[in-house]
């Protein structure tokens, strides 16, 4: 691809992307200076590194991203928090290389690094020495393996009024199939040799894999390790993981590691149960969820560690596309549950009326 069919893309990205990143930005309360700078970086650093655009006149993606189940390389999000009425807008991509082919077989790790280098000075706090070995350890050359998914990491951005917070997600598929290991076996191989590990850090990671090990009883799929890209005893590690067993029984045990860490409050597990029933409309909580065999079918997991705690901190997906009624429903739901919560936008509009004026 020429240079001018580069910026062709990137062209097309942000005109597609910034209309609605904008309206997002402004929904969540975030200020108009901050809102050109979100708009300014995007544009300058992120729609470079999407690739070929996709719409309705493509011939399909030719990347085949994982980062959504449309293949398309972006997704955008807002994030509530317990203490905040209003969301903060965050987005991840899967950046793809200039130039490739079906055949070449390249991999996103050059275009990570081209990001990196001209996004540096624009990223407040950037380090990648945990990147860098986090990058040795998970993912290979290029062209060290064929016929396997190219992405081999995603880049993770938080809007934080004038600035941008990064995040690294690497996906070991490759560095699993061409090592031999497991993928459970290499997280375990990588965790271990962080320089940085204290006691308390190396306990509580040994907690979450003694229990992943049990995969004879529980089946769990490691999917992702994630990092900040901030200094690294400040940076927080994620271990991503998936089963295929979507009962809500199963997502409280598996939210405890199977009692290995403190159960739910009355009053989180409460508001665990209303928001499943809500986003999937579902007429109890013990209600069995049809069976999906999509690659993402299931429920997504993580555990979040820190240096300064004593236990992983564990969140959950619920996967609204798979089991979810339909958008509209799904919306509603989730809008309602918000409500209540006394959380919204600052427009005074609810999550529902804000989506459908995306």
């Amino acid at each position: 691809m020429s240079r001018d069919g580069s910026a062709t893309n990137a062209s097309k990205w942000t005109y597609a992307i910034a209309g609605t990143l904008q309206r997002m930005l402004e929904y969540a309360g975030y200020t108009e200076t901050s809102v050109v700078t979100q708009l300014n970086f995007f544009s300058k650093y992120v729609a470079p590194i999407l690739g070929p655009f996709i719409d309705e006149h493509s011939d399909g993606a030719q990347w085949q991203s994982f980062m959504t189940d449309s293949h398309t390389p972006i997704e955008l999000s807002w994030s509530w928090s317990a203490s905040a009425k209003l969301p903060q807008v965050r987005y991840s991509v899967d950046p793809i290389p200039n130039v490739f082919t079906k055949k070449n077989n390249a991999s996103n790790i050059e275009a990570t690094r081209e990001f990196l280098r001209k996004s540096a000075p624009s990223i407040p706090g950037l380090k990648t020495d945990l990147y860098d070995y986090m990058l040795r350890k998970l993912c290979i050359d290029s062209h060290n393996a064929a016929n396997i998914p190219r992405s081999q990491q995603f880049l993770g951005f938080d809007l934080k009024n004038h600035e941008v917070a990064l995040k690294a997600y690497f996906l070991p598929q490759r560095r699993v199939l061409q090592s031999g290991l497991s993928t459970l076996d290499l997280t375990k191989s990588t965790m271990k040799q962080i320089t940085f590990f204290d006691s308390e850090l190396e306990n509580a990671m040994k907690v979450m894999l003694d229990y992943l090990s049990l995969d004879s009883t529980v089946h769990l799929e490691t999917e992702i390790i994630a990092i900040d890209c901030a200094e690294a005893r400040k940076s927080r590690i994620k271990i991503y993981f998936r089963t295929r067993n979507t009962s809500l029984s199963s997502v409280l045990d598996v939210m405890t590691l199977g009692g290995r860490l403190p159960a739910l409050s009355p009053e989180n597990e409460r508001s665990l149960r209303e928001l499943w029933i809500s986003v999937l409309n579902l007429r109890s909580d013990e209600q069995k969820l049809r069976s999906v065999s999509h690659r993402t079918a299931g429920i997504l997991y993580y555990m979040e560690f820190r240096l300064d705690t004593h236990f992983p901190k564990p969140k959950l997906y619920i996967p609204v596309r798979h089991y979810g009624i339909n958008d509209y429903r799904i919306a509603h739901g989730l809008s309602q549950f918000l409500e209540k919560r006394g959380k919204g936008f600052a427009n005074g509009t609810t999550y529902l009326q804000g989506v459908q004026r995306l």
